[in-house]
C-alpha cells in the first residue's frame, strides 16, 4: 500500500515556494513519490544532445566539480531569481553594446 501523499501548496509566488521547499520542517517526500519519477529527456534525446556537443575537454569534469564544490561551501545570502535574472540580462545588455561599438 503506497503512503497517502500530501497535496502541494499553492503558492503566491517564486519566493513563497522558495522559503517553503527550504525550509527544514518541509520534505519533498511528504508531498511526491519521487518512486515514480521519469528521466525529462529521453535516452534517444540525451544520445543525440551527446553527439552533438561531443566529449568534454580534458579537465573539464574537475574543473566543474570544483565549481560545484565551492559554489555548496559558499555561505553568502542567496539572491532573489528574478534579481539574478535583472542581473544577467542587463550583463548581457552590456555585452551586446560593446560588440556593437567594437
Amino acid at each position: 500500500m503506497s503512503k497517502r501523499l500530501k497535496p502541494i501548496p499553492k503558492f503566491a509566488n517564486e519566493a513563497a515556494e522558495r522559503a517553503f521547499w527550504g525550509s527544514p520542517q518541509n520534505d519533498s517526500t511528504e508531498n511526491v513519490d519521487w518512486s515514480k519519477a521519469q528521466l525529462a529527456v529521453s535516452d534517444e534525446a540525451f544520445a543525440a544532445w551527446q553527439k552533438e556537443v561531443g566529449e568534454a575537454e580534458p579537465g573539464y569534469e574537475e574543473w566543474f566539480r570544483k565549481g560545484v564544490e565551492e559554489a555548496l561551501e559558499d555561505a553568502s545570502e542567496d539572491i532573489p531569481h528574478e534579481e539574478a535574472m535583472k542581473h544577467f540580462h542587463d550583463s548581457i545588455q552590456q555585452a551586446r553594446k560593446l560588440k556593437r561599438t567594437a
